[in-house]
């Protein structure tokens, strides 16, 4: 009745406060509905911001009339009429119906999250009709601190944990609400984002993205506009304490008496500091973004101003798709006006996320070579080590390092382009090498660009064109007086000079051993073997004749001819016989017998290198063609295998020569027999039989057994060689897929490879048919077959039927000199050499 009658005093109501949060039913929720249609929430939220600065005030609206107590009791009546989730929809259109309905957002929860999760229609009528901050109305709400903030609308959200997490404060303490906003209509996020969203405290920016149908982009790029700022008021951070303005007083009318406070509070504090702090909150609500692309395009426009943002970008890049990355790249980090650090992280950014034709990027940020020069370096660098370019489309890049107008840029960008090319072995563009010759002449770029020429593995013909034209223009520079003081060009020289060091040049021919020289082309090969040779004659050539072939000297000449060894080639054989001639004119000119044993050492060691890779044909050309190249230094006298004289009065210095020439020619010998220990024809081994001089049989054929046994355990070893017999597969010994034995034709030639080799039964060859054929040698040679041991020029001598069991039988003959395995296997391997020295010494 006292309701009804509208002169209910405040502490009926809170008497219907504590009833109704022990009791329900009808008549409860009826008197609940009459204590809430009797208050106006507008004068209840100016109570609430004023009311404990005026104890006189706040006593006559509390609970028990106490002084410090809360005057707030309309936020437990509607929390307590809004409760039952079966009526709470009913009852809230009933609060809509009144024309203050927007104010009941601040009184609890269940009123706004009934709107936010519900009703959004009815949400977007109370946004439209709540005033803003900032305008010439103040209203309760707007101040933060004396009542839930409008803001918290968006924090309301009643979904599981997920992806959409909950929000920290500044303190890092855990908002335990959940985001609802990605599910309001584009107009509620927009006045939403609009008149809650002012302010640049950390939960408000941790909103403003949350807004992704609303331009909260716009909202974001107006506050990093305004990045770095300084809050504009010192005071607007509100106390929470209660600052006692006024104990007592007197009125006739509360609800004038509260106007007329509210009206003399300062304006309401506004957060507008934008700093770090901030910058890092908007980051980290960006990068919850849905649409990254956007964020990414926002975030990089102010990457040159803001560190943090390009921090960001270059993090969230990763998580969109290559063409999405690609569009950003191109938009935002590689236009001029990004600036170039930005420039440079977006070409880095090419490579690193393997973007599809990056060409057109490369060609963006180049402009026709009108770039700074970080961003030349950077671009050349991606397209040299760049592998899916083709070099007719990237080529023109270089010809920067030929434009007048950027010599003072091209010694920088050519220094940052060798760095790259330094941690790179393979490089994919052929004309590169060419490239880098031309920057070895640009002043402090001379040793790393060749240091980038020795680290190289790939294009070995144009490595070796490159590195002749440079050790050319060395040796000029090392020939010129230079008379410059210091200075670049000054420094230009004795960086070339210090090329042709004997310690550069040995250090620059062992890289080169690492490539795969056998496929450069052989002109160029030799043409750069002649012009390194040119530091050992010049080492040579300063020396007195006595005392040529230091160890110096020697090293050097190894290093020389192991380059040059590379020149004999497998199928190539007839040239080599040329090779020979050409090197052993050239070392006769400055070194003498010395040269020539360092020589057959290479020589010797190359053969050898090359004797597992071709048919034992070919490799008894390789040693005829050796074989008679060493008998020629001994024919012709420039080696011998004699004693000098020591008879009285001879001359002191030819017997030295004579000498050295023995001691040289001794040591070709052994060397040519170690070559033969792993196998020869016996034409061969006459040969070098018939040089040994008298009182030298043991030692040679003790090196050509000694040899043969080593290379024969090496083999065993190395599992090059297989076991003289295999077991019988379940299958039986025939070879599906082969001809048949009726097709066989009697002198036919074949090759085949062992099956099996055994003193009891013979040797066994796969020779394409369907049956193996057996080897007709003799009984103590057929140890010398392996498995797997190829052998060649056979010719069929017999296929015979057995009259009782139908099976065939298929003789096979060695063709005169044949043998015809690989090297090392039957017929010319090392076991043969070897017992034939042990003959010829017997």
């Amino acid at each position: 009745k006292v309701l009804a009658g509208g002169q209910s005093s405040r502490q009926v109501l809170w008497q219907i406060v504590d009833v109704s949060a022990v009791l329900s039913g009808p008549e409860i929720s009826k008197l609940v509905s009459s204590a809430i249609a009797g208050l106006d929430p507008k004068f209840e939220g100016m109570v609430r911001c004023i009311a404990r600065h005026y104890p006189y005030l706040n006593c006559a609206l509390t609970k028990g009339e106490q002084q410090q107590g809360s005057s707030d009791v309309l936020t437990p009546l509607v929390e307590l009429w809004l409760l039952d989730d079966d009526t709470r929809d009913v009852r809230v259109a009933q609060l809509m119906e009144r024309s203050d309905c927007e104010y009941f957002l601040f009184f609890g929860k269940n009123f706004a999250r009934h709107l936010s999760n519900s009703r959004q229609e009815w949400l977007h009528k109370c946004l439209d009709k709540l005033r803003g901050q900032g305008g010439s109305t103040v209203e309760f709400f707007h101040y933060a601190r004396r009542g839930p903030a409008l803001r918290e609308l968006a924090q309301l959200g009643i979904g599981n944990s997920g992806w959409r997490r909950s929000l920290r404060t500044a303190a890092d303490e855990e908002v335990t609400n959940k985001v609802q906003m990605y599910l309001w209509h584009p107009d509620t996020q927009t006045q939403f984002l609009e008149k809650a969203l002012h302010a640049t405290d950390l939960c408000s920016l941790s909103l403003v993205t949350r807004a992704a149908w609303a331009n909260a982009v716009a909202k974001v790029s107006s506050i990093l506009d305004m990045y770095p700022r300084e809050q504009s008021r010192r005071d607007a951070v509100d106390e929470w304490g209660w600052e006692v303005i006024q104990a007592a007083g007197a009125y006739n009318d509360i609800a004038v008496e509260v106007q007329r406070r509210f009206q003399e509070l300062p304006a309401p504090a506004v957060v507008d500091v934008v700093d770090n702090q901030q910058v890092e909150a908007l980051l980290t609500a960006l990068g919850r973004s849905d649409d990254a692309t956007k964020s990414l395009k926002l975030l990089g426009n102010y990457a040159g101003k803001v560190k943090q943002a390009k921090e960001a970008v270059t993090k969230m890049i990763k998580q969109v798709s290559p063409p999405q990355a690609r569009e950003l790249i191109r938009d935002v980090m590689l236009p001029k006006k990004a600036g170039v650090g930005w420039q440079v992280a977006g070409l880095k950014k090419i490579s690193e996320l393997q973007i599809p034709n990056p060409l057109e990027l490369y060609r963006k940020a180049w402009n026709d070579g009108h770039c700074q020069r970080d961003i030349a370096g950077n671009v050349l660098a991606q397209v040299a080590t760049a592998s899916d370019l083709s070099p007719e489309d990237v080529k023109s890049f270089f010809d920067f390092f030929d434009l007048p107008d950027k010599e003072d840029l091209q010694a920088y960008v050519a220094d940052f382009l060798l760095d790259q090319l330094m941690e790179s072995k393979e490089w994919t563009l052929p004309f590169l090498p060419g490239v880098i010759a031309k920057l070895a002449v640009l002043p402090g770029v001379t040793n790393k660009a060749m240091s980038a020429l020795r680290a190289n593995t790939s294009h070995p013909t144009e490595v070796l064109k490159a590195l002749t034209q440079v050790m050319q223009t060395a040796r000029l520079a090392a020939r010129s007086e230079s008379s410059m003081k210091d200075g670049p060009d000054s420094q230009l020289f004795k960086d070339l000079r210090s090329l042709t060091s004997v310690s550069t040049v040995r250090s620059c021919l062992n890289d080169l051993t690492k490539m795969d020289l056998d496929g450069s082309d052989s002109a160029v090969l030799l043409a750069f073997f002649a012009e390194m040779l040119k530091s050992w004659e010049n080492l040579e050539g300063e020396q007195p004749k006595e005392k040529r072939g230091q160890s110096e000297s020697v090293t050097l000449l190894q290093s020389l001819l192991a380059i040059w060894s590379k020149l004999l080639r497998k199928g190539q054989v007839s040239t080599w016989a040329e090779a020979f001639v050409g090197i052993y004119q050239r070392l006769l000119v400055i070194g003498g017998p010395y040269s020539l044993s360092t020589l057959a050492a290479v020589v010797r060691d190359r053969v050898l290198s090359l004797g597992p890779q071709v048919q034992s044909d070919e490799y008894n050309q390789m040693l005829a063609v050796v074989g008679e190249f060493f008998s020629s230094f001994f024919s012709s006298g420039v080696l011998s295998l004699s004693a000098p004289p020591a008879a009285f009065g001879v001359d002191a210095r030819f017997v030295a020569n004579e000498r050295d020439k023995l001691t040289h020619g001794t040591n070709i010998l052994l060397r040519w027999a170690a070559l033969l220990a792993n196998g020869c024809l016996e034409s061969e081994t006459d040969a070098l039989f018939a040089l040994c001089p008298e009182k030298s049989e043991i030692t040679l054929a003790e090196t050509l057994v000694n040899a043969a046994v080593s290379m024969e355990k090496t083999l065993l070893s190395s599992g090059r060689r297989g076991p003289r017999t295999q077991r019988r597969s379940d299958a039986g010994w025939a070879h599906s897929g082969g001809i048949l034995a009726t097709d066989v034709v009697v002198g036919s030639q074949v090759s085949g490879v062992v099956t099996n080799s055994s003193k009891q039964y013979g040797v066994f060859l796969d020779f394409g048919c369907v049956k193996d054929g057996k080897l007709s040698v003799p009984e103590g040679d057929c140890k010398n077959y392996r498995v797997g041991d190829e052998v060649s020029n056979c010719i069929v001598n017999k296929v015979e039927v057995s009259g009782k069991t139908g099976s065939y039988f298929i003789e096979l003959l060695l063709a005169p000199g044949g043998g015809g395995a690989k090297a090392g296997s039957a017929g010319v391997s090392g076991r043969a050499v070897a017992r034939r020295a042990v003959r010829w010494l017997a």
